[in-house]
């Protein structure tokens, strides 16, 4: 095994400590709105960081070159970007909040589809091409796919990992009805050759 595995262990282990207590959260009713932020342990994942690197590039300033207080506090500008959305619930629409980008809505009539994905991220799609997803690190996922359906009047979630289909079924196999006697192989040979 190699040495530096058990960072990656622990990373995975942490990522799904998050999902997990993302998903046993509720989400939030207030005035009207159904608020979906993030869960709390990615908030406090992702403000650690932006508060320890600051606290380094504060901490290192005239210590170290240059490139590196540059290059840290790029990896505090991306923290701040990764910031997670707040995805919203409303009379009108989904919408999807952002602190650095305008908010993204799509009214429920506008709604075509909502896709499921492999671990239980879902993206509802719009009539003009509006997309707003729905990570598994944010609150309540199995509630919003719910009130998505429920609200914009939709038939099914669809499965984005389920195999493609043209909709085409296999034809129905010939099961003999009651009193036909099953044929014999050199029959249905004939049958066969015969074009029946």
């Amino acid at each position: 095994m190699h040495s530096n595995s058990w960072k990656y262990i622990l990373g995975l282990m942490v990522l799904r400590i998050v999902q997990v207590e993302a998903s046993l959260t509720h989400a939030k009713f207030t005035n009207g709105v159904l608020v979906f932020p993030a869960g709390r342990l990615m908030r406090l994942l992702i403000g650690g960081a932006i508060v320890g690197f600051s606290i380094l590039i504060i901490a290192r300033a005239g210590v170290d070159e240059t490139w590196a207080l540059i290059a840290l506090l790029g990896v505090v500008v991306l923290c701040c970007l990764a910031w997670p959305s707040t995805v919203m619930l409303t009379d009108t629409g989904v919408e999807e909040a952002r602190w650095w980008r305008t908010k993204v809505t799509v009214p429920w009539s506008e709604v075509t589809a909502i896709d499921k994905g492999a671990q239980n991220d879902y993206i509802v799609y719009g009539r003009n091409g509006q997309r707003i997803g729905f990570d598994r690190f944010k609150v309540d996922g199995l509630r919003f796919a719910h009130e998505v359906e429920f609200r914009a009047n939709l038939k099914q979630v669809t499965d984005a990992t389920a195999p493609v289909t043209l909709g085409l079924s296999d034809p129905p196999s010939h099961t003999p009805w009651s009193g036909e006697r099953k044929k014999s192989r050199r029959e249905r040979k004939q049958d066969h050759i015969a074009g029946i």
